[in-house]
């Protein structure tokens, strides 16, 4: 016998196995530079926490530069943008839209409205339908909110 609510719980793409993930701050060149080469199945590009404000223009731009020179893709890219309630949320993802990591991982997400507003404006830019999002759950309000946050969206991984 099927249990219907087991069934609401399964993924609607397949699930992508990682085995590890490493966030690497786009403000460190160094940790930049031996990114690709990392033991790790997922880099988190940092723009968030790991990046003082007065460093974020430049982190982008060491970004930018980073990706540009990139070539073949070996694993998964994800760039942690600021929450996009902050100053530096909306230039942290258009940045990132032009970079097209594999998702981009927003932080503060605190119920399902928030993913629906980084979904629209991840669309309202252009982005490859393929170019996943990933939520940050920080709180807990989120935690309270984290069936629907997961069931929202798309993008949302």
């Amino acid at each position: 016998m099927t249990d219907p609510d087991h069934a609401t719980l399964q993924p609607a793409r397949p699930v992508r196995p990682r085995r590890s993930v490493l966030y690497v701050p786009a403000s460190n060149e160094r940790a930049l530079d031996k990114a690709a080469d990392l033991p790790c199945d997922t880099v988190i590009f940092d723009l968030e926490d790991g990046v003082g404000p007065t460093e974020k223009p430049a982190a982008r731009e060491a970004l930018a530069r980073w990706f540009a020179a990139a070539g073949t893709r070996a694993k998964e890219y994800v760039v942690r943008i600021n929450a996009l309630s902050s100053e530096w949320g909306a230039n942290d993802a258009d940045a990132a839209l032009g970079w097209r990591p594999d998702a981009l991982l927003v932080p503060k997400i605190e119920d399902a409205g928030d993913i629906g507003r980084a979904e629209a404006l991840l669309t309202g830019r252009g982005a490859p339908t393929d170019m996943r999002l990933w939520a940050m759950i920080e709180t807990p309000r989120a935690v309270a909110n984290c069936m629907d946050i997961a069931e929202t969206g798309r993008r949302a991984t």
